[in-house]
């Protein structure tokens, strides 16, 4: 299983990412000291079932202690996304290629407001604006790689009786989509209306939870609350 860490200029990804994986990376409160990926491993851990059939477990990966399972994600920390950046803002969003196979996304919020959405100091910004902009950067950028795959197709899609599900499934294998998520999203929206259909498949494919850090600033709690709503 991967993981992406999303997020704007300083919201804290890196050291969410140097927490979970141990892994030492750059850590910096000027936006962009993170440009090239880091990539770690860390540990879901959970009971082991070993106590239930009275063996002692042998996992090929990971590791086992004290009945304990420690299960490796890979986990990905990539460059602040900041608003228009599918316009070509900031770095873009050809660096969110490396999370293409990512299961998950985790969007790491600032959650004191003390920095803007370029991840400059502030004295106050409401994180709800991040999750906002972050998430419709992140189906801008699921969009433009079904655009083009349909784009491709599309003449076959229109004169021959073609299973788009499977078309789908085979052009965007590299995003590690489902058929089954697919034809889930198709049976709530079809492609012709390619924007909704893109957003409902991102949010089945790779669903976003919220992270939020810096909770022990002043201002942070209040921010929590107004996110969790």
């Amino acid at each position: 299983m991967e993981i992406g860490l999303i997020g704007k200029p300083s919201s804290g990804k890196s050291s969410f990412f140097k927490a979970a994986t141990m892994v030492d990376v750059p850590i910096d409160a000027r936006p962009f000291t993170t440009i090239k990926p880091n990539v770690g491993i860390g540990y879901v851990i959970v009971e082991c079932v070993e106590k239930d059939f009275g063996v002692k477990c042998n996992p090929r990966q990971g590791k086992c202690i004290a009945g304990k399972r420690h299960i490796p994600v890979k986990i990905w920390d990539v460059a602040g996304i900041v608003p228009r950046a599918h316009e070509g803002r900031g770095l873009g969003l050809k660096f969110l290629d490396d999370i293409r196979q990512a299961s998950v996304l985790i969007h790491i919020v600032d959650a004191s407001g003390k920095t803007d959405e370029e991840g400059n100091p502030t004295a106050f910004h409401d994180p709800i604006k991040d999750v906002e902009f972050v998430e419709n950067e992140i189906d801008q950028w699921f969009m433009e790689i079904i655009s083009k795959a349909v784009e491709k197709y599309k003449t076959r899609i229109r004169t021959e009786k073609i299973n788009i599900a499977d078309l789908l499934t085979q052009q965007l294998s590299g995003l590690g989509v489902k058929k089954e998520q697919i034809e889930q999203a198709l049976s709530v929206k079809n492609i012709d209306d390619l924007e909704v259909f893109s957003r409902i498949l991102r949010r089945i494919s790779k669903p976003i939870i919220i992270a939020a850090n810096k909770i022990d600033v002043d201002g942070a709690e209040e921010n929590y609350v107004k996110l969790k709503k």
